[in-house]
């Protein structure tokens, strides 16, 4: 009976290990798919507010190219000496067809309208035509369906001003796709979803197609809240305040059908009131909850094992995408140098780690408004394309070479051999770069000017090195530019 009782006894034992056991299976597993989900959320947030931020950088770009564009316009026209309407219309009309808007018209001072119909009908049934009087700066409108193209587009009204007195305005459309190519929003490849949401309205509009929406389909995003649920209902409402009150980027997360879906917005500077937002989809969480759910308490080892694969695969994945948003991230997308954020970080760090000697030039392709006007903005783009190719086979690996903006490039010479080589070097650059091919037009032209300054001789921080060269620059501008100076 004593052995009897032993068994039962050790059976008791076995049983309360094997229930512990279990437990922390069960516990263990709980904790890590709450650990997973919470992770996969976090990630999905900063990977929204990641690829938003890019998205809104290249959308910002654009605008302020456009409105650069049209802002000189309107100035060629007040230093002119032609004042019929008429005739500056007309000559605005030339200037449409070799640029990136699609219609172009004048309003003069006495509010009379020179303009194709439909822009006029549009400008005076959406108010804009009394913003754009009233306007004493630069104005661009929100976004809206043009009666001419039915395509989504946006209006840029400049004023014109003569002897201090208001002349007339200047007001151009611009189609909304013509933004959404140059922000190159079809990287996310399906991942995602990118709206234009009105922080005041709730109206959005879709800039790509998406599982519920169509590129170019108006919705609303209170009407879009029935379908979405939220952990608490106040995360809608503190993102959209948060909109609202002009701060810069948020994600919130929330589900659709039981999909997990995180949304990301970033501030769009030239359009008040409007945002850029990037939704994210992980059908592989949702996926992968369901088969936890059904397998958690019969399968605790193996549900172990797959919880470990799912870790490795995330991390993979994770990996990956990191790494291709890393890249998108730290080069500039149309000549894939490095942006300006990276390279001063990475000039910087030099300084910081290294303190070897270095030399940083400023390099500016010379007239290149006369390619976008003479041989249009694709010729021009080839041009720059062609300008970063061959700078970085003239430097090779003994420099950093990125873009900082439009025609603007910049160098870094690392363990600089002193100014001779980087003579040397300009002199290279030089001759490769005086003729360029272009399409339909042959060898054309080419040339740029360049200042530099050494480190640690002419500055001792990155800013200050940059204000040197930025000097020596000039002086090469203002002597009559295709030089290349150092400062003095």
């Amino acid at each position: 009976m004593a052995i009897i009782g032993r068994k039962k006894s050790m059976k008791r034992v076995y049983a309360v290990i094997v229930s512990v056991y279990l437990a922390f299976c069960v516990l263990f597993l709980s904790t890590g798919f709450v650990d997973a989900r919470k992770t996969v959320v976090e990630y999905n947030a900063s990977q929204a507010k990641l690829v938003s931020g890019l998205i809104v950088e290249n959308v910002n770009v654009a605008l302020e190219q456009v409105v650069a564009q049209i802002e000189e316009v309107s100035y060629a026209i007040a230093g002119g000496t032609e004042n019929d309407p008429q005739v500056i219309y007309e000559a605005l009309e030339d200037y449409a067809s070799r640029s990136m808007v699609s219609s172009i018209g004048y309003i003069d001072s006495s509010l009379y309208v020179y303009g194709q119909a439909g822009d006029q009908q549009d400008l005076v049934n959406l108010g804009y035509l009394k913003q754009a009087i009233v306007a004493k700066e630069t104005v661009v409108t929100d976004p809206f369906r043009s009666r001419l193209s039915a395509a989504i587009v946006l209006t840029v009204f400049v004023p014109v001003y003569k002897n201090n007195r208001r002349a007339g305005t200047v007001f151009a459309i611009f189609p909304l796709e013509k933004l959404q190519e140059y922000a190159n929003m079809d990287h996310l490849q399906g991942q995602g979803t990118i709206y234009l949401i009105n922080c005041h309205s709730l109206n959005s509009i879709a800039c790509t197609n998406g599982e519920y929406t169509v590129a170019g389909a108006w919705n609303n995003l209170a009407l879009k809240q029935a379908r979405m649920k939220f952990e608490s209902q106040k995360d809608f409402q503190f993102y959209i305040a948060k909109m609202q009150n002009g701060v810069k980027g948020d994600t919130v997360s929330y589900e659709i059908d039981g999909i997990s879906y995180t949304q990301g917005y970033e501030r769009i500077e030239k359009m008040p009131g409007w945002y850029l937002a990037v939704e994210l989809a992980d059908h592989t969480l949702s996926e992968s909850f369901q088969a936890f759910r059904t397998k958690l308490l019969v399968y605790a080892l193996i549900l172990l094992l797959l919880t470990g694969a799912m870790g490795a695969i995330l991390l993979t994945l994770e990996f990956m995408q990191k790494k291709n948003f890393e890249q998108l991230s730290t080069t500039d997308a149309m000549t894939g140098l490095y942006n300006k954020k990276t390279f001063t970080a990475k000039v910087e760090e030099y300084m910081e780690k290294e303190r070897d000697a270095g030399v940083l030039i400023f390099v500016d392709v010379d007239d290149f408004k006369a390619y976008n006007d003479n041989y249009g903005h694709l010729n021009g783009d080839i041009v720059l394309k062609k300008f970063a190719r061959e700078m970085q086979e003239t430097f090779r690996d003994h420099a950093y070479v990125g873009r900082y903006g439009g025609d603007e490039f910049v160098v870094f010479v690392k363990d600089s051999p002193g100014r001779t080589y980087v003579n040397n070097c300009m002199d290279e650059l030089r001759v490769k770069l005086s003729a360029i091919e272009l399409d339909s037009f042959g060898n054309v032209p080419l040339s740029f000017s360049s200042g530099g300054a050494c480190y640690p001789q002419d500055a001792q921080s990155f800013t200050d090195l940059c204000n040197k060269a930025d000097e020596a620059l000039y002086c090469v501008k203002k002597d009559g530019k295709g030089r290349y100076y150092w400062y003095q």
